[in-house]
């Protein structure tokens, strides 16, 4: 499965509310007049296809929705999961930032392949044992056969990384036997 690159950030999870999916109007145009700079041709020199894809208006496009609260909430609880790797392991955070959006695309594809309209609890179920078990293999691979190096200010700051998070978990743990205590 896709794995994220090298300082990239994750966006907090939204639920899209119904209606929200398609791009305002004004960002539609605005990304259109950037394809030419970021092509370095005028438009005019931009070869199109022989024969383009027919457009697709929205009202015939085939949305595929969650079935239930069950299947929704069973993809939030492993984004949260995937999430609180941030505050003891950041190579497995890192790792486990796309182990969502994998999960629910896989979700997705069983539930088309299955001419399904919706994404059920049992798709969702069997596309995060999927994403876990890719996450899982990816995470134990790079600690087996991958060795970071970095010069010596990146190296630097990496070792006040680690020392930092592991105090704020030793923190946690001292807290929590505290109250425990108490």
């Amino acid at each position: 499965m896709l794995l994220p690159f090298e300082g990239f950030k994750r966006p907090p999870e939204r639920d899209v509310p119904d209606g929200m999916e398609e791009p305002p109007a004004a960002l539609i145009k605005q990304l259109k007049a950037l394809r030419p700079k970021l092509l370095d041709k005028p438009m005019s020199e931009v070869a199109e296809p022989a024969q383009p894809a027919p457009p697709v208006l929205p009202s015939e496009r085939q949305k595929i929705v969650w079935a239930d609260d069950k299947a929704k909430a069973a993809y939030f609880a492993f984004s949260r999961e995937m999430d609180q790797w941030e505050q003891t392991d950041r190579r497995k955070f890192e790792l486990g930032m796309r182990a969502t959006e994998n999960a629910v695309r896989c979700a997705t594809n069983v539930a088309a392949g299955c001419f399904s309209p919706s994404v059920n609890q049992a798709d969702m179920e069997w596309a995060l044992r999927w994403s876990r078990v890719s996450f899982e293999a990816a995470d134990g691979g790079l600690k087996k056969y991958m060795e970071e190096y970095f010069e010596f200010p990146k190296f630097c700051e990496e070792i006040v990384q680690t020392i930092q998070a592991r105090a704020a978990s030793c923190l946690t743990v001292t807290l929590a036997d505290i109250s425990a205590d108490t």
